[in-house]
């Protein structure tokens, strides 16, 4: 009497097939809270430049006369007007992820550094000066040189002239 054989897998091989099925699932979860928060910091980056070049294109558009500038609200950043010759200036704060100002701590995603040099005089080769920073998230903090406490940032030096 011959026993016949079928084709099978053995329980040890399931078990193995198994383990390497687990292991390889848990590598790829183990993946996902990085691939997120590569995604979060390029919206960050992204919406960082758009509000960058917000102000850059309003800065270029500030001068009101050959002596008076005026940078309409960009975003969550207030109106600000100064005078050639006058002192530099700085303003800051928060904003959320739409740009908009922000007041509530827990709903800011950016926090803002503008400073800005007016030309000293009306000459055409007279130019003034505006470095614009922007850190996430908002708990980021100026210290005077650099962002402490953030995750990402972002800044550009933008020269303007009068008229």
């Amino acid at each position: 009497m011959h026993l016949r054989r079928e084709a099978a897998f053995t329980l040890v091989e399931i078990a193995i097939s198994l383990g390497i099925l687990a292991f390889c699932l848990v590598s790829i979860i183990g993946l996902l809270p990085t691939g997120l928060s590569s995604v979060r910091d390029a919206e960050c980056q992204a919406a960082a430049a758009r509000l960058l070049g917000q102000l850059s294109n309003a800065l270029h558009g500030s001068a009101l006369s050959a002596t008076e500038y005026r940078l309409p609200p960009v975003g969550g950043i207030p109106e600000q007007k100064w005078k050639v010759g006058d002192p530099s200036f700085n303003a800051s704060g928060v904003l959320n992820a739409f740009g908009f100002a922000e007041t509530a701590a827990d709903t800011a995603l950016f926090a803002w550094r503008v400073e800005i040099t007016p030309p000293t005089d009306t000459r055409p080769d007279s130019f003034g000066r505006a470095i614009v920073r922007i850190a996430w998230p908002q708990r980021a903090v100026w210290s005077g040189t650099s962002w402490n406490n953030a995750s990402g940032q972002t800044s550009a030096l933008i020269l303007f002239r009068g008229q």
